[in-house]
């Protein structure tokens, strides 16, 4: 079991400001979209699952790991009941996020998430912390990376009550476990996402090294 943060942030568009450190990505392929340009090609499809509660996945933070280059992906839109994502509900008790990025060629590793939660918070976890999450895109295909699960017992985290002019954090344990995923996230991206369907595609499973 590893320490996360939720942070209470006083107004919604601090959660949705880029960080200017890193460089900036968006979501390559939207759900529904009839034809993807393989010159977008390569893509990394990456999984991402809250277990026992149906969290709105905002940013994913990446390295590519041979320049040490970091790239912060805004993932999220200003109405989540509507997310350019695929999400999902698997069961009764997990949500399902599966986002599609473009890529260069190599290898990455997943620096943080960034979930939005109620009352203008927002869960941060640093999946640097104990873990050393990477995965590789190779060229010229669709790279399918799995699922990362995020549980915890949700229900014992109370929020923070900010003073003025202040930023409130509470502590909380998360566990984070790796499932593979690729076949069934390959399966569910053609069904929404219908021109997909014609791009070569591949496995690239995400490792905790």
């Amino acid at each position: 079991m590893k320490t996360y943060r939720a942070t209470l942030v006083g107004v919604l568009i601090s959660v949705l400001t880029l960080c200017g450190c890193a460089n900036s990505s968006n979501v390559a392929v939207k759900r529904g979209q009839q034809a993807v340009d393989p010159s977008l090609l390569p893509l990394a499809c990456i999984a991402f699952t809250t277990d026992d509660i149906a969290l709105p996945l905002e940013t994913v933070e990446l390295e590519e790991t041979s320049m040490h280059m970091k790239i912060r992906a805004h993932v999220g839109t200003l109405d989540p009941s509507h997310p350019d994502i695929l999400t999902a509900l698997e069961g009764n008790h997990r949500s399902l996020s599966l986002v599609i990025l473009h890529l260069s060629p190599g290898q990455y590793r997943l620096r943080s998430l960034e979930f939005l939660g109620e009352k203008r918070s927002y869960f941060t976890f640093d999946l640097q912390q104990g873990y050393n999450l990477l995965f590789t895109v190779k060229p010229g295909c669709v790279n399918y990376v799995g699922s990362l699960v995020l549980s915890a017992d949700w229900r014992s985290i109370r929020m923070p009550t900010p003073t003025v002019g202040r930023v409130a954090e509470t502590n909380f344990q998360t566990s984070v476990t790796i499932e593979p995923t690729a076949r069934r996230d390959a399966k569910w991206a053609v069904d929404v996402v219908p021109g997909m369907a014609s791009l070569p595609a591949t496995e690239s499973p995400l490792q905790n090294q």
